[in-house]
């Protein structure tokens, strides 16, 4: 796990580590009077008879009819399904014989499990499999299979309240039926094998319930081993007082969900195409986690952590230090406390910061910033932002591609490499600490790969570091030649051509050109590349197992670098076959993706993936050069070949063609020092290495001193303070519409996410904004919501903030005007489609935004007062937003909803832009209408 979340709880396939169950203002007050109605219950003299207490809230028997048989239904459905595939994949299967069966427990409850008996190897084992928290043993499907091929019987039990089993979807009374019910189930087996030896495997809460189990001798005592990945062992809440209130909440609203424990608040997966499985998987609970749940987790995690000692089985515990969900210290604490004598731990350590250790002491002339875990930054050893007089040049992206990005880090080419995670966008803060440790007066380039992550997260930084006083720009590259013209935004994917650009941009740069010029080269070499790859075999993600997606003598074609699936799936063709097809497709007259003709001069990259011979790459070479120059009548100027850009073990290679003229093949050819381009490790190597410490913000002055609210508001202040509360309780006040919405056409969360940000303003509004210099409010209100605001609006409304703070501050302190608001607003919306890639139409909140700003130009332009030109322009806002009723989506997961379900309810996004825009327009049109006008005609006689 890689991406962190200190504002929501997710628990989702086994995911039950942290429980961040963070209330909500509204959520907070309730509960509040919840408590005081409990304790004035317990104060009033009952002297009648004796009234029972249920864990449930109090239901009329018609109620409780209609409840039970809601969840009866429920179950039927998911049993069905489940039994479903069971049948169906039996059925097209040689390999295995997969069966299901049921048995009741003695609470009455049925239980759903299944089976897989391998058909042509001879039974040598048994493992029992417990699933994490809202998922169940279908989804273990390929792993049983692959066990079946060595040579183990595997049996899986979905537990009370999942898959076919039982119970309200994802509700667990008490996590103690769970244990019990496995060891009923590890009874049955054992007795339909009694002579083979049995294995249990348990993933996060089921390796909970595996290690309670065990803690039981008359079980443990017939298990050979048992196997945890990610165990809940130390489940923490996020803060003491959850602790406390839980058994409270937990008795009083059991069933209870918290909006703010949502499926998208933590990545439980690097994996694209696993995170599309498991949340399209209708057995898969993707809602938020019920209090009862939630509480039983972290009183059977307490248990556990008191009774490690107990543990005599034999165990192997695999986890990942960057596992922000379950706790790998807990993990470890198990290892080093449990009596076993047999027992191994496998943590899967920070496999980025130890490559970036071992590149820098390969390679003198590259350092790191002493950021770890969280920064993680290679740049030249030479070069100081402080002092450099060049033009730096930046890229990075997610980890996995090496030598991609840090390999290529060296004079005249990369000044610095953002490192990411695993396949994941580096996160914000690490780019801004790259881009200030370079970075000198004459500015940088960030290159990134057309994902939307690494849009987004540089996109912020970039904005941030222009409010800074740096000078940036930015250079999107998308040579992907695979997929056929995109709808939307979504655009080419970043590939290998990515390096070709740093070549040239990095070359320019050390030519001592300047940052326009640098960027402008840097550009056009994006808009004459293009690249596509072939794979041979699926990449392995750390800690993970190797996806069967390709069989045997199986090829996919247009494949991305992160394991996502290509364009096309075909038999293995020879490499004369397959380099034809490839070139091809480049080339193609028809997409017209790169500006290549018969006579064109060009540079020609062998790419390999990750598991690719040399040798491979070379013959591949060798096939491509005769066909471009006989086939399709091309000069082939340059040859590269080599891994360059990767997708970690992945077999197989990519191919880019880039179009060149004699200015492109100088940069090229200038010299470097990137190690991977490739160059000698040439030049002394110092005895120790002392990384660089972190650079300061060059708003230092700004972040140090204190901020606060003036004593004493000046009249532009007060209209401040008017639009901004009026704003923010406009948002407020609609965020269960918001969530109603987004539930139906996303993924149910924007009126939560955007209560936390306008909470949050009004809160630090009445403590530390500046209300008399606007510009910094403005920086402000940023900044707010950069703190309690997580997913894609979160990022672009910071952006959109530090973009007006931006223009604002080249005006000056006193000498902001009406014509100054509005070109801030249009410098806004700008930076917000510039990085979000989205534009009017497109059904997001810029279609609010940006009839908002159109009108409100116009009407100043014609000379309409301000007061009322803002009210116009808020009618187009609101008209805008509920014009998205009739737009099909083409930005953001709206993208892959029907459009029969996008017509019945408009855009939440831009509902929400519309919402606070027209509350502001009001709020000073009625409560400030005369202060305005007072202000607005003196300074327009100035």
């Amino acid at each position: 796990m890689v991406n962190k979340s200190n504002d929501s709880l997710m628990l989702t396939s086994g995911a039950s580590g942290r429980i961040n169950v963070l209330f909500s203002l509204r959520a907070l007050r309730s509960l509040c009077m919840l408590i005081n109605a409990f304790f004035l219950i317990l104060l009033l003299p009952f002297r009648g008879r004796r009234r029972s207490v249920s864990a449930a809230p109090d239901l009329s028997p018609r109620k409780r009819v209609v409840a039970a048989a809601t969840v009866d239904n429920e179950v039927a459905t998911r049993r069905a399904l489940a039994i479903k595939r069971v049948v169906e994949d039996n059925n097209n299967n040689e390999d295995t014989v997969r069966e299901f069966s049921l048995f009741s427990t003695s609470r009455g409850d049925t239980i759903f499990t299944q089976s897989w008996t391998p058909v042509k190897v001879h039974v040598r084992g048994l493992v029992v499999i417990l699933h994490g928290l809202n998922e169940h043993s279908g989804r273990y499907n390929d792993f049983a299979k692959k066990l079946n091929a060595n040579g183990f019987k595997v049996y899986g039990m979905d537990w009370i309240g999942h898959g076919g089993s039982d119970g309200l979807h994802a509700y667990v009374h008490s996590l103690d039926h769970a244990v019990n019910d496995m060891k009923m189930f590890i009874s049955k087996v054992l007795t339909e094998n009694p002579t083979v030896p049995c294995f249990c495997f348990g993933h996060s809460t089921g390796g909970a319930i595996v290690l309670k189990a065990m803690l039981d001798p008359k079980v443990s005592q017939h298990i050979a081993g048992i196997v945890l990945t990610s165990p809940a062992v130390g489940v923490q809440p996020s803060h003491p007082i959850f602790a406390v209130l839980a058994p409270i909440f937990s008795f009083l609203l059991p069933r209870f969900q918290f909006s703010a424990a949502n499926k998208r608040g933590i990545a439980v997966s690097r994996d694209p195409e696993a995170l599309i499985a498991k949340y399209s998987d209708p057995l898969v609970f993707t809602g938020s986690i019920r209090i009862r749940t939630g509480y039983e987790i972290l009183r059977v995690s307490a248990y556990l952590q008191q009774n490690l000692r107990k543990l005599t089985v034999p165990f192997f515990v695999l986890h990942g230090t960057d596992d922000s969900v379950t706790d790998p210290e807990a993990s470890r604490k198990l290892h080093d406390e449990a009596s076993s004598t047999d027992k191994t731990i496998e943590l899967y350590q920070d496999v980025v910061t130890e490559f970036i250790e071992g590149l820098v002491e390969t390679y003198p002339g590259l350092q790191y910033l002493d950021g770890f875990p969280e920064v993680k930054v290679v740049l030249r050893a030479d070069v100081s932002g402080v002092s450099y007089d060049k033009v730096a040049v930046i890229s990075g992206g997610g980890s996995g591609h090496e030598p991609a990005h840090a390999g290529f880090v060296g004079k005249g080419m990369l000044t610095a490499a953002i490192c990411g995670d695993v396949f994941a966008s580096p996160p914000v803060d690490s780019i801004l600490a790259g881009i200030r440790a370079v970075t000198g007066p004459s500015g940088c380039l960030l290159i990134v790969k057309n994902y939307t992550g690494d849009r987004l997260n540089f996109g912020l930084a970039a904005e941030q570091a222009k409010s800074e006083g740096y000078g940036v720009e930015m250079v999107i590259v998308g040579d992907d030649c695979a997929l056929p013209p995109p709808r939307g935004i979504a655009g080419r994917r970043g590939l290998a051509g990515t390096i070709l650009v740093h070549k040239v941009a990095g070359a320019a740069a050390d030519s001592g050109l300047s940052l326009a010029e640098v960027a402008a080269e840097a550009k056009r070499a994006s808009e004459m590349v293009g690249t596509m790859g072939v794979a041979l075999s699926v990449c392995t993600l750390p800690g993970q197992v190797t996806s069967d997606r390709l069989g045997p003598g199986k090829m996919e074609l247009g494949l991305g670098i992160h394991g996502e699936p290509g364009a096309a799936v075909a038999d293995l063709q020879h490499v004369d076959i397959v380099v034809s097809h490839v070139l091809k497709q480049i080339l193609s007259t028809e997409t017209n993706y790169v500006p290549i003709t018969r006579g064109s001069r060009i540079v020609l990259m062998i790419n390999g993936l990750g598991a690719t011979p040399l040798m491979e790459l070379m013959i591949a070479a060798g096939k491509a050069v005769p066909r471009l120059q006989l086939e399709h009548g091309l000069a082939v100027d340059r040859v590269y070949t080599g891994s360059f850009m990767t997708s970690l073990d992945m077999a197989g290679f990519s191919i880019t063609v880039m179009k060149a003229d004699q200015k492109i093949l100088n940069y090229l050819d200038a010299p470097t020092k990137a190690p991977n381009w490739p160059v000698a490790a040439d030049g002394d190597r110092p005895p120790a290495k002392i990384p660089v410490p972190l650079p300061q913000s060059r708003s230092n002055k700004h972040d140090e001193k204190t901020l606060s609210r003036p004593q004493q508001l000046s009249p532009q202040g007060h209209i401040l303070e008017i639009a901004i509360e009026a704003a923010a309780t406009a948002v407020i006040n609609i965020t269960d519409s918001l969530n109603d919405w987004d539930s139906k056409v996303g993924d149910g969360d924007c009126g939560s996410t955007m209560f936390r940000g306008a909470s949050a303003i009004l809160e630090d509004m009445k403590k530390c904004y500046p209300l008399n210099d606007p510009a910094e409010t403005v920086l402000q209100i940023g900044s707010s919501i950069g703190k309690v605001m997580g997913g894609t609006s979160g990022i672009l409304y910071n952006i959109f903030f530090k973009a007006a703070y931006t223009h604002l501050k080249a005006v000056g302190h006193s000498d902001i005007r009406v014509p100054h608001w509005a070109g801030a607003f249009e410098a806004a919306i700008a930076a917000v489609g510039k990085y979000g890639g989205a534009k009017e139409g497109y059904r997001t909140l810029l279609d609010a935004l940006i009839p908002a700003s159109s009108v409100l130009k116009e009407k100043l332009a014609a000379g309409v007062d301000p007061v009322s030109a803002f009210v116009l322009s808020a009618e187009a806002a609101v008209t805008g937003a509920e014009s998205t009723k009739n737009m099909l989506a083409q930005a953001g997961r709206s993208s892959y909803v029907s459009a029969e379900m996008l017509a019945s309810v408009p855009d939440p996004g831009a509902m929400a832009a519309a919402s606070w825009y027209k509350a502001a327009a009001e709020a000073l049109m009625h409560k400030a209408g005369r202060v305005l006008t007072f202000i607005v005609r003196h300074s327009q006689s100035h």
